[in-house]
């Protein structure tokens, strides 16, 4: 232990000796003007370049996250960043922002071999395992970082690592997903309840502000998807009277949901007949269920890619995925409707007779079953190159991009600022984008998706 405070002691010597040549250096570039990136650079007479992924620095707010400006780190620094899932394309991209910021770090500073800045990416092979995640955070701390930047499965636990770590000098930031933790110095992620809130108009828009809709939250526990639940449900109550949410889904719980339809599915069987096995019910399958359970529902919307993924799974399997034509088709109906609607009434006025009840109960079962089968409306968070197919298709409305880029890139530079012990904002808001088949092929769209 005094070795690592020993070691601390001089790594903040040297840190401050560095910082106070860097500042004194950056006094004399900014009488020159503003001491930005970009106006760093000697004019060569070239036009400078700027990087393939610029466009989702630019969305990281303070812009100082967005660059390795004056970030003097020792040679050999190691920083570990932990996400919440390895394989899907969200994360993938996570794990590009986070590389590239230690590639970039690494050419500012001139390191090389040994003396390069570790930075390391990890996470559990399944999404939302948190006991995987927790075994990697031990493992992480056993490796003596610098700073630990993590994604918090849960927002209430992990208290005996981070004091642990605390303990013994190691720095605890968080990504994506908070902690409630009193010691974490940093979280870089989306303002989850904002872009909620644009997802609760833009679905309450798409179903004329009226209906009933489902939310599928993808878990119960993280920071994330409790203020996008929060986001959600609030935009509703405030704006959209006439809008009801017929029913809450979180999806690390469907495996309670599941014995709890197959309980009442029991419960109507006549005797003799077979039992229905919870084990034998997909996921899918769950979210059917709460689909016939509510014949009138309109949207569902989801709070991340494997939500999303996940509802027009069900809606696709249940015949009421919404596609390119309806689409069209809907918007063109809708548009005549209020033309057609007083000629309509007259017509029928007139051709209303005694003799005619029993064909008038036929044509309300005809209308009744047809909307049953109307098309539901998907919305939500995140966008791989499934959901971009489908929203291509009509079968997503619009989606909620992130910036998960830009969320692994800022998350290494606030662990380098909290290194160096120059700072951090409370929050660093990597910013997101609404996107739909409309605005899908911009330029500015196109360089904020992921794969």
């Amino acid at each position: 232990m005094e070795n690592r405070k020993n070691k601390k002691k001089y790594r903040t010597y040297n840190t401050m000796r560095i910082t106070a040549l860097a500042v004194a250096a950056g006094l004399i570039i900014s009488l020159g003007g503003c001491a930005d990136k970009k106006t760093q650079n000697s004019y060569t007479g070239e036009k400078n370049e700027e990087p393939v992924y610029q466009d989702n620095l630019n969305a990281v707010s303070p812009s100082v996250y967005s660059h390795t400006d004056g970030l003097n780190l020792e040679p050999g620094t190691y920083i570990s960043v932990i996400g919440k899932e390895e394989s899907s394309a969200y994360w993938k991209t996570v794990k590009a922002g986070v590389m590239q910021a230690a590639e970039d770090l690494n050419k500012a500073l001139g390191y090389k071999g040994a003396d390069k800045i570790k930075v390391t990416f990890n996470a559990p092979a399944k999404s939302e395992d948190f006991n995987e995640q927790v075994n990697i955070l031990d493992e992480e701390m056993g490796r003596d970082p610098d700073v630990i930047a993590i994604a918090c499965i849960d927002e209430t636990a992990y208290t005996v690592q981070f004091d642990m770590a605390t303990d013994n000098g190691i720095p605890i930031i968080a990504l994506d997903s908070g902690n409630a933790y009193p010691g974490i110095q940093c979280t870089v992620g989306t303002d989850n309840n904002d872009a909620a809130r644009t997802g609760a108009y833009k679905l309450a828009d798409e179903i004329g502000g009226s209906g009933e809709v489902i939310l599928l939250v993808h878990d119960s526990t993280s920071e994330s998807a409790k203020e996008r639940e929060a986001g959600f449900c609030e935009k509703i109550s405030e704006s959209y009277q006439d809008v009801t949410i017929a029913e809450t889904i979180y999806c690390d719980r469907l495996e309670d949901l599941k014995k709890a339809i197959a309980e009442e599915k029991n419960a109507e069987l006549e005797e003799g007949e077979k039992e229905f096995s919870a084990d034998s019910m997909s996921d899918e399958e769950v979210i059917q269920y709460y689909i016939r359970k509510h014949p009138e529902v309109k949207g569902i919307f989801g709070t991340n890619v494997n939500a999303v993924r996940l509802g027009l799974s069900a809606v696709k399997a249940e015949g009421r995925a919404v596609s390119a034509d309806q689409k069209d088709t809907t918007e063109e109906s809708g548009q005549e409707a209020d033309k057609e609607t007083e000629k309509e009434t007259v017509q029928e006025a007139d051709e209303e007779t005694s003799g005619e009840d029993s064909g008038k109960e036929t044509e309300a079962e005809a209308e009744t079953e047809e909307e049953e089968k109307q098309p539901i409306v998907l919305v939500g968070f995140d966008g791989g190159e499934e959901q971009i197919d489908s929203l291509r298709k009509g079968e997503i409305a619009g989606l909620v991009i992130q910036n998960p880029f830009g969320i692994g890139y800022a998350s290494v530079i606030a662990a380098a600022r909290t290194v160096l012990q120059i700072g951090n904002e409370a929050e660093v808001n990597t910013g997101y984008i609404w996107v739909t088949c409309e605005n899908l092929d911009s330029a500015s769209i196109q360089n904020m998706l992921y794969e």
